[in-house]
């Protein structure tokens, strides 16, 4: 992530190019955190960032100063107070109080943490005895006597194993000398944990453990609760050595490569770059949450943070067993030291203790109070500019941040179109570059960015036309003033939101839609109660604002005074002049806004392009706008609307008087009270209207005194439209049963009633075995000899009326019509509810009875043509179920379905065919009559016994007489005679029709011809004679013939042309004839017999 250039920028950090890099951050808009590489320790420049954008966080690695008053500014690395409350720890456990300091003269990196850690320790009491040189360790022991028993070495990685060597070969000598010492190094990263891993541990196999006495002093997080080997091997194989089951980001496997390579070059940049990354990876699963967590875990382990956002640590005492190996000895935590060195295992013998000498005590004593009085001058000096960073911090800190914060941005606003509105503004809401109500936002044109949610609530976004925002101290003491308005009749103010596009006011939602809104509203019916208690609400909140620090609202109108869910009225978009000066804009308004101003207020603003720019405004104005709603009020109309002039009109006449142009209210639509009240307040001087104070009671006198509660008045309106919603919701409840019994009903009719009970529930319908149903198949003989005689409307009429004959009748049995496809009918008994055998007997009779009602049946386009019938019946086994999602069928499934179609397809016109199955079942149930067919061959099946069903005991209908013939499927040639008679006598009817409704058209047309005036033809007109060619009645028309390759008969095309062709339309029927003669009855049913053969279908 380090090196990903498009995500990551490298700004320098060089003293020529501080200044270039401190403005491009505080330049970058959509900038998010800041990680500061600072290789000095001082925390001065990323204070000051912090400070400056405190809606950054700024992560400073490497900072050993304290900085918890700066939220947004975190530390991950130890600071010098820390370190040294742990090297106090140590020294109180020793009773020690001199001290030395060894410094590495390599880096004033070092000189800067030793000289804080030193003024910490010194600040408690203890005394540094002296600074050390690194250059002269070895000359300061061999010429100098020490007070001190432990001495604090603040150096690189390199001259620490250089020391190493020195303080070894030294240490008899100083033991002799001035007794038993410890030397401590101050490790300042907890990432020196590095140290110990196989790339960085030093070979100090050479030094007797017992001439060893060397302590570190390491950071380690509080939260971490490893041991200290654990937290080694972590670094030595999940970090600087990963192995390759570790998964790392692509950016974090390019920042290890890259630094891990040169680990044995600078140990010192290496601890850089991890607190670095660290510092990354942090902030990059942190912000999402701006930190409100203390804990947090990255790939070095945990990170805990205080309530202070400061990193809270543990130390560690590392030194070296009498083994060789390095481990812990001691550790601080909230300064309560543990040891953890035994004296098996531990090589170093600590000092005891020291003695303060005379001369030491006397100026400790001095420096004590000389410091004493510093810190006195320098804590008040400190007091007074903490008093003011403080208040302006606080202020600050309330402006942005906390429950009644005012700046909010875009993170605390969702920007919403509302729905379910009841009230709605009829005005135009495009970008203009003037202001718009807020209220209006809930018209039909309602654009997105105008409402939006806040802490869950709905707002209003009242946007600012006024560029670039400057918060100075000024703009936010006026947010501050308008944000303390507290009113029942003012609308809140919530804040100012900030944006890159455009700032706005945040005010509170008004649910019921401006007071514009609802006079516009017809259906609600305002009595004078009513319309009272909202101008009384006005003349409150008016009163209020005239009475506050703000003075005036400056742009009252109807559309700023709102109407929230209690029907209580409130003003908004108030103190918006004030808001355009402090920023030096102009303030534009339209000029229909204009309508509401006092005529001082238009003099005084800049009209251009209908837009007018706003200049000045008064209390005095404010009584005048409010005489204008009351005219809105009375009359439940627009300003002047009872005028018949235009906005610009009315602007013009009211700017330049004489006379003066006011609205005309009759005397008859209002009391006179409020006639009076209304026109005082638009007097022509300023002067002479009356203020708020004034109105307030006069408005008190309109009501008699009478104190009326608008909740009241909408409980009475509310109660009334209840009562008719009451009889409305009776209505409706009873047209909704009647469809729902209508659409039960026509579901129950297309699948069985279980079945669409569980598909109503949402249940899933399986698939139900039954052991044995009877089937029933039926179609019509001769069905594609009546079809192709019929036109496709007939056909339709003549199995409507058939299969509405088969369903009336099937209501009396126990059974279930499964479907139709074409002429096949198919019924089915046993399923979905099972009836023993009585499945057999129930399908028996109503085929008996069905086939009755055929012999009664009549075509109504070939009365003389019957309807032959004929049926086949099997019994067994199937499976029942629903399929499909969309139009769902109750289907059948299995071998009873084929043979039951098998005994119809071998049927006889009106003949019942039953196979052996249905007829025992018939057999055992008794009083059916059946005969015995013989054996009939099956398609597929092979042979089988089957019967013919004749009869019933008790069933005295007669059914008609079977037809013998070959042909099982097509019909006789005497019935395909009748029924080709039945066409001709229908199509000489159809076209002697035809041929009058013509002659009756050219009679008329000829009519019109006469009463037209004639023209002369013109020598290029063209004169066409129509050619009609006639056939003779005694020759024979020459047919083309169409072989089928189902082996039908051959079709005439002239016949089929005549018989399916739309008629002509007028033009061409008036110029066209066509004789045709038919083909003679002698020639016609042969081929008609043939196109019933058994090929025909047998659809089911």
């Amino acid at each position: 992530m380090l090196t990903n250039t498009s995500a990551v920028k490298r700004l320098s950090s060089l003293s020529n190019d501080l200044l270039n890099s401190t403005v491009t951050l505080l330049n970058a808009v959509n900038i998010q955190a800041v990680i500061f590489s600072w290789n000095t320790g001082d925390c001065s420049y990323p204070a000051s960032v912090a400070i400056t954008r405190p809606t950054i966080y700024v992560s400073s690695p490497i900072c050993f100063t304290s900085t918890s008053t700066i939220n947004n500014l975190l530390q991950l690395t130890s600071t010098s107070d820390q370190l040294g409350q742990a090297a106090v720890s140590i020294m109180n456990s020793f009773s020690l109080h001199y001290f030395s300091i060894v410094l590495s003269n390599s880096n004033t990196f070092y000189a800067s943490l030793a000289r804080q850690f030193s003024s910490y320790l010194t600040q408690q009491s203890f005394i540094l005895e002296r600074t050390i040189s690194l250059t002269n360790f070895s000359s300061a022991f061999s010429t100098n006597t020490f007070k001190s028993r432990v001495f604090f070495i603040v150096c690189s990685s390199n001259d620490e194993i250089n020391l190493y060597s020195s303080i070894s070969s030294l240490y008899q000598s100083i033991t002799s000398t001035i007794g038993n010492v410890v030397f401590i190094f101050v490790r300042w990263s907890h990432h020196f944990l590095s140290f110990y891993t196989q790339q960085f541990l030093p070979n100090t196999t050479s030094y007797s453990s017992t001439m060893f006495p060397i302590l570190h002093l390491l950071p380690v997080d509080s939260g971490m609760t490893n041991s200290f080997e654990s937290m080694v091997s972590n670094y030595q194989q999940q970090i600087l050595n990963p192995s390759p089951s570790v998964a790392f980001s692509d950016d974090v496997n390019r920042f290890l490569l890259k630094f891990v390579g040169s680990l044995f070059v600078c140990f010192f940049e290496v601890i850089f770059a991890l607190s670095e990354l660290e510092s990354m990876l942090l902030l990059e699963q942190s912000l999402p949450t701006n930190l409100t967590s203390t804990s947090w875990s990255t790939l070095f382990g945990s990170i805990t943070f205080s309530s202070t956002q400061q990193r809270s640590f543990q130390y560690y005492f590392i030194g070296r067993e009498c083994n060789g190996t390095w481990t812990t000895f001691k550790s601080v935590m909230n300064s309560n030291l543990t040891n953890y060195d035994s004296g098996s295992t531990n090589c170093i013998t600590y000092p005891n203790s020291d003695t303060i000498y005379a001369e030491d005590s006397g100026w400790r004593t001095l420096r004590i109070v000389l410091l004493s009085l510093m810190g006195v001058v320098i804590a008040c000096v400190a007091a007074l500019i903490a008093f003011f960073v403080v208040r302006n911090q606080r202020n600050r800190k309330q402006m942005s941040r906390g429950p009644n914060k005012i700046i909010l941005l875009p993170d605390d606003l969702m920007f919403v179109m509302p729905k379910g509105s009841i009230f709605t503004s009829k005005i135009n809401l495009k970008n203009e570059a003037h202001e718009r109500s807020n209220v209006s936002i809930r018209s039909e044109e309602i654009q997105a960015g105008k409402t939006a949610r806040y802490n869950g609530d709905l707002v209003e976004v009242k946007k600012l036309h006024i560029g670039p925002l400057s918060l100075r101290t000024k703009v936010m003491r006026e947010l501050r003033l308008l944000k303390d308005l507290r009113h029942e009749n003012v609308n809140t103010f919530i804040g100012l939101f900030i944006d890159q596009n455009a700032p706005a006011l945040i005010f509170e939602y008004g649910h019921r839609g401006s007071l514009e809104d609802i006079l516009k509203k017809e259906e609600i019916k305002l009595d004078w109660n009513f319309k009272w208690s909202m101008l009384n609400d006005l003349v409150r909140g008016m009163r209020y604002l005239t009475n506050s620090s703000i003075r005036c609202h400056g742009n009252l109108k109807s559309r700023n005074c709102i109407v929230d869910s209690r029907w209580v009225l409130k003003v908004t978009d108030y103190h918006l002049n004030e808001m355009y000066s402090l920023q030096n804009a102009p303030r534009q308004v339209d000029i229909g806004d204009l309508l509401w101003m006092s005529p001082e207020h238009i003099r005084t603003s800049i009209i251009k392009n209908d837009v007018a720019t706003v200049m000045t405004s008064s209390a005095a104005g404010d009584v005048y706008s409010f005489g204008i709603i009351m005219q809105e009020v009375i009359l439940r109309g627009p300003p002047f609307c009872m005028l018949d002039l235009t906005t610009q009109e009315i602007i013009a006449k009211i700017k330049k008087p004489p006379p003066l142009l006011r609205p005309s209210v009759s005397k008859q639509v209002a009391p006179p009270e409020y006639i009076n009240s209304m026109k005082q307040c638009w007097a022509e001087q300023a002067e002479t209207r009356p203020s708020f104070n004034d109105l307030a009671q006069s408005i008190k006198s309109l009501n008699g005194g009478k104190k009326v509660n608008i909740v009241d008045t909408m409980f009475k309106m509310l109660e009334q439209y209840s009562n008719n919603l009451e009889d409305l919701i009776k209505e409706r409840t009873t047209q909704l049963e009647e469809e729902k019994k209508k659409t039960d009903k026509l579901l129950s009719q297309m699948l069985p009633p279980s079945v669409a009970d569980s598909l109503k529930s949402g249940k899933a319908v399986e698939a139900v075995w039954y052991e044995c149903v009877t089937i029933y198949f039926s179609d019509i003989v001769g069905f594609t000899t009546i079809s192709a005689l019929s036109s496709p409307m007939e056909v339709v009429d003549l199995l409507n009326d058939l299969y509405t004959m088969f369903d009336s009748i099937l209501e009396d049995f126990d059974c279930y019509k499964v479907e139709t496809i074409g002429d096949a009918y198919m019924v089915v008994s046993g399923l979905p509810i099972e009836n023993g055998n009585k499945h057999a007997s129930e399908i028996a009779t109503m085929a008996l009875t069905l086939l009755y009602a055929c012999g009664k049946f009549k075509i109504r386009h070939m009365p003389g043509v019957p309807l032959q019938l004929r049926i086949g019946l099997h019994s067994g086994a199937c499976v029942a179920g629903v399929v499909g999602l969309k139009m769902p069928r109750y289907c059948l499934f299995g071998d009873t379905v084929n043979t039951a179609s098998r005994m119809e397809s071998t049927s006889m016109a009106y003949r019942i065919h039953s196979s052996e199955t249905t007829a025992g079942l018939l057999e055992e149930i008794g009083g059916f009559k059946l005969e015995y067919r013989g054996v009939t061959e099956i398609k597929g099946r092979g042979n089988y016994k089957t019967y013919w069903l004749s009869g019933k005991d008790g069933f005295d209908k007669e059914l008609p007489a079977p037809v013998i013939s070959e042909n099982n499927h097509g019909l006789d040639k005497e019935l395909v005679k009748l029924a080709e008679k039945s066409a001709r006598e229908r199509e000489k009817r159809e076209r002697e029709k035809h041929e009058r409704e013509q002659r009756e058209r050219e009679q008329r047309e000829r009519e019109a011809a006469e009463d037209r005036p004639t023209t002369t033809s013109t020598n290029n007109e063209i004169h066409v004679k129509p050619i009609i060619e006639t056939v003779p009645p005694d020759s024979k028309p020459k047919y083309a013939k169409v072989k089928k390759s189902n082996g039908d008969h051959d079709v005439n095309p002239a016949d089929d042309l005549l018989r399916f062709s739309p008629p002509l339309d007028q033009q061409q029927a008036s110029r066209v004839s066509i004789s045709i003669e038919h083909p003679t009855p002698s020639v016609l049913p042969a081929k008609l017999q043939q196109m019933d053969g058994p090929s025909g279908p047998t659809g089911f």
